[in-house]
C-alpha cells in the first residue's frame, strides 16, 4: 500500500511539471503600493510628461477624472477615478495620479516642468478633443486608451537607463500588471454596480495603453 500511494504521489509530481508545449500561466505580482513599483512610476511620469507635452486641456482632463476640487480624501479621490479608471488597477492608479498632477498644477509656477512643457511632439487635434470630451464611457476610454500608449512608449523608448537586455523582462512586468488590472475589473464588473456599464475588453485604458506601447517597445541591438 505504501509502495503504491508512493507510485501516486511521485506521478502526480511528474504530471504537474511536463511541459506538454503550452505555454504557463504565470500569476501576476500583486502591487500594493504603486510607487515603489519601478514599471508603474514609469507610467506616472510617461502620463505626466505628455500632458504636458500635448499641453491638455483642463476641460479634458475635468472630463477624465471629474472637476477640480479641494477635497481630497480617499472617498472622494476613488469616486473621481471610477469616472475612467478601474479601481485599485496598479496601472490605472499611476495614470490617475498623473491626470491629478497636472490638475492641480500651478500654471504661474512651473518650475522644473517649464522646459518639459516646451518641448514639441503634435498637439491634441480635433478629433482627439471630440473622443476625450465625450461623455460616452467607451468612447472616451478608447481615446485615452491611445492616449496612454503614445506617452508610455515615448517614456519607455526615451528611457536611457534601462538596459537592452532589460527590456523584454520590463515588457513581461508591464503585461503582468495589466493582467492584474484586468482582473480588478471583471471582479468590479461582477460585483457592483459602478462597472455593470462597462467592458473588460475596452474598459481598462491605462492597461490597454501601457500593453500596447510595452509591445511597440523595440529592443535595441
Amino acid at each position: 500500500m505504501r509502495i503504491l500511494l508512493a507510485l501516486v504521489v511521485a506521478f502526480g509530481l511528474l504530471v504537474a511539471t511536463v511541459d506538454y508545449g503550452q505555454e504557463k500561466k504565470v500569476e501576476p505580482e500583486s502591487v500594493a503600493d504603486w510607487r515603489k513599483d519601478p514599471v508603474c512610476r514609469a507610467v506616472y511620469a510617461g502620463v505626466l510628461e505628455g500632458l504636458y507635452r500635448d499641453a491638455v486641456s483642463d476641460k479634458i482632463v475635468a472630463n477624465i477624472i471629474g472637476k477640480k476640487t479641494s477635497r481630497k480624501d480617499k472617498k472622494t479621490m476613488r469616486e473621481r477615478m471610477k469616472r475612467s479608471f478601474v479601481l485599485d488597477c496598479p496601472l490605472c492608479e499611476p495614470t490617475f495620479e498623473a491626470f491629478l498632477t497636472y490638475q492641480n498644477r500651478k500654471a504661474e509656477s512651473l518650475g522644473g516642468d517649464r522646459e518639459l512643457a516646451q518641448k514639441t511632439l503634435p498637439g491634441l487635434g480635433a478629433q482627439w478633443k471630440k473622443t476625450l470630451l465625450s461623455d460616452a464611457t467607451r468612447q472616451r476610454l478608447e481615446g485615452l486608451s491611445l492616449l496612454v500608449e503614445r506617452w508610455v512608449r515615448v517614456k519607455l523608448d526615451s528611457s536611457s537607463e534601462i538596459k537592452p537586455a532589460e527590456i523584454q523582462a520590463w515588457k513581461n512586468r508591464v503585461h503582468q500588471r495589466s493582467t492584474e488590472g484586468k482582473g480588478k475589473l471583471i471582479s468590479l464588473i461582477q460585483d457592483g454596480n459602478d462597472y455593470k456599464q462597462w467592458s473588460a475588453y475596452w474598459g481598462c485604458a491605462a492597461c490597454n495603453g501601457s500593453t500596447l506601447a510595452a509591445e511597440a517597445w523595440k529592443i535595441k541591438p
